[in-house]
């Protein structure tokens, strides 16, 4: 079974799996509050979602060119969109965490 949707349902079924164990051991590694670490869980399945996309649609068609010219569009849509959101409004992790990593960092510890 190839293709778009094949791919699509293959990378979520994987993604929510991979992510969802990832939350698990980053909630017990993190100090992060939930809602944080589960938007991490959205993230990583959006992006095995779309990586399981690629795949079957790569797999699906004859030629790879007009595959690859989407991909990178999509990538350079993506890319100016995390630049624009990160540059634009009130930064809520900023102001949630300050210091390192999002963990506040006392000097004197």
């Amino acid at each position: 079974m190839v293709g778009l949707c094949a791919g699509v349902w293959f990378g979520l079924k994987v993604g929510v799996l991979i992510a969802a164990a990832g939350f698990c051991g980053q909630m017990s590694l993190f100090a992060f509050p939930a809602w944080m670490l589960l938007v991490w869980m959205v993230v990583n399945t959006l992006c095995l979602t779309i990586g399981g996309a690629v795949t079957g649609a790569g797999l699906a068609g004859a030629r790879l060119r007009p595959l690859v010219r989407r991909t990178v569009a999509l990538f350079l849509l993506f890319l100016a969109g995390g630049i624009v959101l990160q540059n634009i409004g009130p930064h809520p992790a900023a102001k949630l965490f300050p210091g390192r990593v999002g963990v506040r960092w006392e000097k004197n510890r």
